[in-house]
């Protein structure tokens, strides 16, 4: 019998009783015909409630990209050094929509991307809705070479991932500012299994699945050890100390030597509130969870995204508590450029 379905963050879509009992029942009689199941549920992004822009962002202007033949979609606002923004697993260019107006402001180009599989870009090799991180990495690669080198990217959960990867392969990806990065595949592998229903027969089968589809090891892609390739660029990162979908010790292992550091922890900054401008203004510190109001909009409140505290200088080389060009003090969300790594 399969074990009970473990308690929810309340964000990943709820799995089937009967999609339980069936895993447990091919975990004794027919393992790997489980996994091959389980690779493509784990390659299918969640698909949720459409997110719109905040209000007061105008449309942007249409961007494009290919990688092996693959269209992948953005959208650009301004002119200026180019900041691209990449989202995480399940989400599409309007869940890091709060950056696109402080960084227009300050003199920025921004370019916000669609990742495989994901609102309007191509869905990758396994077929429509699917992709994997490899695919992502050269996604994220083929739009910076497309349009020009980065002066910062911002990723938020599995972008930071794709994004590391890139930067692996020579992408010229500036300063790096990680959202809630996603952790140790590992653990998710543990985490899929256990809300999926299955047990180490099928668990080892997937994961030799995902190492073939990938080409290469899938740990190898985990962030720790994607950082030594990547030259260590400057790197702010922001992590939730309870966050339960992207838990902060891997991120935390992620900090390695350097010549300075930025590593900052925020209470009620998970995977998926940290994209809310709420948290980014430095007139509302974000509350519980459960506090805000629920909206498909990313922010509910123009003036928190017109006052939001990013800038040129905060991707820049300003000392941490130095106030905004509007007098602001920062928020908790201290400045780059840090090795974090």
């Amino acid at each position: 019998m399969a074990e009970p379905a473990p308690a929810e963050s309340g964000l990943e879509p709820e799995i089937p009783v009967r999609t339980r009992r069936a895993f447990g029942v091919l975990e004794v009689v027919a393992p790997g015909i489980g996994a091959r199941w389980a690779a493509r549920l784990w390659c299918t992004p969640p698909v949720f409630d459409a997110v719109r822009m905040p209000p007061g962002i105008p449309a942007g202007e249409s961007v494009e990209a290919f990688w092996d033949g693959h269209r992948v979609a953005g959208e650009a606002w301004g002119e200026g050094p180019i900041v691209y923004l990449v989202h995480g697993w399940g989400g599409r260019r309007p869940h890091l929509a709060m950056f696109i107006k402080p960084l227009t402001k300050a003199g920025f180009r921004v370019i916000a991307v669609d990742l495989p599989a994901h609102n309007e870009s191509d869905a990758g090799a396994m077929g429509p809705g699917r992709t994997t991180i490899g695919e992502c990495g050269d996604a994220v690669a083929a739009m910076i070479a497309a349009h020009g080198p980065a002066h910062a990217v911002v990723a938020h959960s599995m972008g930071a991932k794709a994004v590391a990867l890139a930067a692996t392969r020579g992408t010229p990806v500036g300063r790096l500012v990680f959202l809630a990065p996603m952790g140790d595949f590992a653990d998710y592998l543990d985490h899929f299994a256990q809300r999926h229903g299955f047990g180490p027969r099928t668990r080892r089968r997937l994961h030799r699945r995902l190492d073939g589809l990938l080409g290469v090891p899938l740990y190898d892609t985990d962030v720790v050890r994607l950082a030594p390739h990547t030259g260590y660029p400057p790197l702010l990162l922001v992590h939730d100390p309870d966050d339960p979908d992207a838990p902060m010790p891997p991120a935390r292992r992620s900090r390695r030597p350097g010549p300075a550091r930025n590593w900052s922890r925020r209470g009620g900054w998970g995977v998926w509130p940290i994209t809310d401008c709420c948290g980014i203004s430095p007139r509302s510190a974000p509350g519980p969870r459960s506090s805000r109001p629920a909206s498909n909009h990313v922010s509910g409140d123009e003036d928190d995204v017109s006052n939001a505290s990013i800038s040129r200088t905060s991707l820049g080389r300003r000392r941490s508590g130095s106030r905004s060009p509007q007098g602001l003090r920062q928020p908790h969300v201290v400045h780059a450029p840090a090795y974090a790594w």
